[in-house]
């Protein structure tokens, strides 16, 4: 690999981080900067002009970045598996595409897709999660899988479904169209939504949580009618 491949693979490594985290492209190139011991992107471009090249933990660090810390990213197509204890509790945490899920015999904790719908608690007997604290921890727990889970998806749709641009407008991170708008429409409930909320919540509705599959930029059912 030439010394230029390795600087325009750590501006794609910036792209994907921007993509996953939903931050600004300038945030992830100084994150990645960071992550190689440079204070920021232009502080690591200067030092790349004099000489500078990452080093294999460099290089490590910033892949680690990239999957969102030791446990990783969980590939698409799978599902991960963490065993854990809460002061001593047991629990087993499971990552899959679009979901998570934590909990042991008689507690479980879900969490789905979409980061305004709430996690959905379930207890069939008594059990550690009765203790508010050990909830508050599980809980806690629980939200930081699903924010990996989210960056994982995230960061395989466009830049600009994630990223509003100045006028609030995105596209549809599934439809081959690429068509920008700053106001997109519901199926399932009718709800108006703007581009900055569909992109804070993973283009589920934040009226009903129904999926990106519902979401549309006009509301042709109601022209059909």
């Amino acid at each position: 690999m030439t010394d230029q491949n390795k600087l325009t693979d750590l501006k794609k490594s910036a792209k994907q981080l921007a993509r996953g985290s939903r931050i600004a492209h300038h945030e992830a190139l100084d994150a990645i900067a960071v992550a190689c011991g440079q204070s920021h992107w232009n502080s690591l471009t200067s030092a790349f002009e004099n000489g500078w090249r990452p080093s294999k933990e460099n290089e490590t660090a910033v892949r680690a970045l990239l999957e969102g810390g030791a446990e990783g990213q969980i590939p698409l197509d799978s599902e991960e598996t963490h065993r854990g204890e809460i002061d001593g509790h047991p629990y087993e945490l499971t990552l899959g595409f679009d979901y998570v899920l934590l909990g042991e015999n008689g507690w479980c904790i879900h969490l789905g897709h979409a980061p305004s719908e709430p996690p959905t608690i379930e207890k069939y007997k008594a059990c550690p999660i009765d203790d508010p604290a050990i909830l508050g921890r599980a809980l806690s727990i629980a939200k930081e899988a699903a924010d990996r889970v989210r960056a994982r998806i995230s960061s395989d749709w466009p830049r600009r479904s994630t990223k509003p641009d100045a006028q609030g407008r995105v596209v549809h991170p599934l439809w081959e169209n690429k068509e920008l708008a700053s106001q997109w429409f519901c199926l399932h409930c009718d709800a108006a939504i703007s581009g900055k909320q569909l992109a804070e919540n993973m283009w589920h509705c934040p009226e009903c949580s129904a999926t990106p599959i519902d979401i549309f930029s006009s509301p042709f059912w109601k022209e059909a009618s």
